[in-house]
């Protein structure tokens, strides 16, 4: 994770007017016939976060964003596990947008992910998108 925020960080320090982050909270959604739960969000992210059964110990998120057109790069995501009870999980997505004279291809961009993470089948989810914009 200390790897990502310099990336990032490393990325707005290098333009000379910086960046703009965008947070969205994410509405996770009970999944029926199956334990976990379907999420979406903007930038054509649509996702699962699941567990093949309750024995396991490993959530398994995965899904895929859709973005409008080239030029975005979708970052490692941040999962951080609080040992509280129940355990709080965060997940967030970081997406670095084009900057505004970026040339980019006109076409629909997919970008799968997928990720495993360990939490207790009590644990609390909460999911953000960060879009990180360059102002040049």
């Amino acid at each position: 994770m200390k790897r990502l925020l310099i990336a990032v960080c490393a990325v707005c320090a290098v333009l000379p007017s910086g960046c703009v982050r965008e947070h969205t909270d994410i509405t996770l959604t009970p999944l029926s016939g199956r334990y976990g739960y379907a999420f979406e969000g903007p930038l054509g992210l649509q996702g699962t976060l699941t567990k093949a059964s309750l024995e396991d110990a490993e959530w398994v998120v995965e899904g895929s964003f859709l973005f409008p057109t080239g030029g975005y790069t979708l970052l490692a995501p941040e999962i951080v596990v609080a040992e509280s009870m129940p355990e709080q999980v965060f997940l967030r997505f970081n997406v670095l947008t084009p900057g505004p004279n970026t040339i980019v291809t006109q076409a629909l961009e997919e970008k799968p992910f997928s990720h495993r993470l360990a939490a207790s089948n009590e644990a609390a989810f909460t999911v953000t998108l960060t879009t990180i914009r360059p102002l040049v």
